[in-house]
Order: structure tokens, then sequence, then C-alpha cells
């Protein structure tokens, strides 16, 4: 198989790959998105890794010495975002949780735009602002609205659901 980012074979592989053995999330308070697949194949995931980047780690498991190790590859931010644009046609079980995903990034850009406000803090003899000060303005509605997306969220990655 060809493996480039412009082929939708690979895109569409991927997205099957994510269905199966990822997670579609945001980190926390933050409310990046988050991306996880893991695997006993370290192989696979570094081909991913290759064509995606993203943080590869290595899962010993101390209590059960007879399991094979496990290795997870993750992405966050515009990586995760760039992840999700490129798989999100080919999702099946996911791809509720990837537009809530991508929704609350909006929201999130949204938020940061408007909740700073520069003030003159300091200005010169002849007016001139010398300083500023940033304030930043609640966005209480937007808020509000993230955070029932990420609850919304948080219920579909639920185990067992």
């Amino acid at each position: 198989m060809q493996t480039t980012l412009h082929n939708e074979t690979f895109k569409s592989w991927l997205a099957g790959f994510i269905d199966g053995e990822g997670c579609i999330g945001t980190n926390g308070k933050s409310k990046q998105i988050r991306i996880t697949i893991a695997n006993t194949n370290k192989e696979v995931l570094l081909l991913i890794q290759k064509l995606y980047g993203g943080c590869l780690v290595t899962q010993k498991h101390t209590k059960h010495p007879d399991w094979k190790t496990a290795y997870r590859l993750s992405w966050s931010s515009k990586k995760a975002l760039s992840v999700l644009y490129d798989v999100l046609p080919y999702l099946i079980l996911k791809q509720s949780q990837a537009k809530i995903c991508l929704t609350i990034n909006a929201i999130q850009r949204e938020i940061t735009q408007k909740q700073t406000m520069l003030i003159p803090k300091k200005r010169d003899e002849l007016g001139r602002i010398m300083e500023v000060e940033k304030i930043h303005i609640p966005q209480t509605e937007l808020i509000e609205q993230r955070q029932m997306l990420a609850s919304e969220l948080n219920n579909l990655n639920k185990k067992g659901i």
C-alpha cells in the first residue's frame, strides 16, 4: 500500500484503526483535542507516526508480565486537528466524537479571540500609549456551551458504551 498523506485509501484505513483502537477526546481543562491509538504492534504505529507525527510511548504491564508490551501513539492540538480532518469522512464509530471535538475547538478559538481586551495602562506626555494591560472578559455562554459538549464527549467515551 502506498502510504502518503494524499492517499485516500490510507486515510480510510487510519479512520478504521482509530475507530477500533483509538480514542478521540480533549485534554482536561484546556479542551485541546487529543487522539490516541494503542496497539501491541509497534511497527504499524511507527508507520502512522512517520506520516502524521505524534508522540509514541511504550506501556509495560508490570502487574501482568506475561502480557505483550503495548504502544500508544497520540496527537494533540494542531496535529490532532490535522489527523481529524483527514479521517473524518471515513470514521464510523467515532465520527460523533470527532465532530464534537471540532466544535469544541471552534468555540475555544472564539473564546480565545474574544476574551482578551487591551487597555491603555500608561501614556507619554503626548498621550501616546506606552504600555497596555490585558483584561480578560469571560465568555460565559461560549464557555457553558464548550462544557456541555465536553460532557457529551465524556459520555460517548465511557467504557462499555
